[in-house]
């Protein structure tokens, strides 16, 4: 394992960069409020993937067991006690809703017949409720105690539908005429994805990954690219080299608009 001296560097480095960013969204915030909401729900939701995609894993590896995850366990710990902290995050999106979702203006429902049967689940006090639950869920699962391999089977059905339906509060609701039955999963399979990738590549930077710990997790990353690349190739995989590509540190610019997650 690497000194604990070089972690502090590496938390000194994350504060720094945390106080640039903060400064900077301040001022595109001021300026230009539409830009900054919508890149702000992009990064929000690349980062909140990262965490709930640690909680999906360690509740499968509860589940299943082997030894491809107890090297990465500590780490998707880790990245599922940031959920509290997501739960603080999501205060400017619920600020900004207004320059985001288009729903929040009621005469959308009235020009739109595609949408007007949405109207009572896009209620605002409905919208905010369904994600206090959600963090509280998920804030239940990623506590170890829930993790024994009973309770992870109950779990990961409650993590299947909270995800799913966060991803169609958040992310889908952005174009409410539309619909798709297979968003969640493959939001899922993101979040997974990513937060496999991001415990890698961590595990890797701390020296302990030994030949057969990065031949199975190497296996592993694979199979769920092949499995999310299944259902769409062409969105899917669109999909994933952004989900992916964080971690990586290969994050594309935001763009506002609905485009930015496809």
């Amino acid at each position: 394992m690497k000194p604990l001296a070089s972690i502090g560097t590496w938390r000194r480095n994350a504060r720094t960069a945390a106080l640039i960013g903060l400064a900077g969204a301040g001022v595109v915030g001021w300026r230009q409020p539409d830009q900054f909401y919508h890149s702000y729900l992009f990064a929000y939701l690349v980062f909140l993937g990262l965490s709930l995609g640690c909680i999906g894993l360690l509740l499968l590896h509860s589940l299943v067991g082997g030894d491809w995850g107890k090297p990465i366990r500590g780490i998707l710990q880790a990245g599922a006690d940031m959920i509290p902290w997501m739960a603080l995050l999501l205060l400017p999106v619920l600020i900004g809703l207004k320059h985001v979702y288009p729903w929040t203006d009621a005469s959308h429902f009235a020009e739109s017949a595609a949408a007007a049967h949405k109207k009572i689940f896009f209620d605002l006090p409905f919208f905010i409720g369904r994600a206090a639950v959600y963090f509280v869920l998920w804030y239940w699962m990623g506590r170890p105690k829930q993790q024994s391999a009973g309770a992870a089977a109950a779990a990961l059905v409650v993590y299947i539908l909270t995800v799913s339906f966060s991803s169609f509060d958040w992310i889908m609701s952005l174009e409410p005429r539309w619909s798709s039955s297979i968003y969640g999963a493959m939001w899922i399979m993101g979040d997974a994805l990513g937060a496999l990738a991001l415990a890698i590549l961590v595990l890797a930077r701390l020296g302990e990954a030994s030949d057969d710990t990065s031949h199975d997790l190497g296996n592993l990353l694979l199979a769920f690219v092949n499995i999310g690349l299944a259902p769409d190739a062409g969105g899917t995989r669109r999909l994933f080299s952004r989900r992916v590509g964080a971690p990586m540190s290969c994050i594309r610019g935001p763009k506002p608009g609905t485009g930015q997650f496809w």
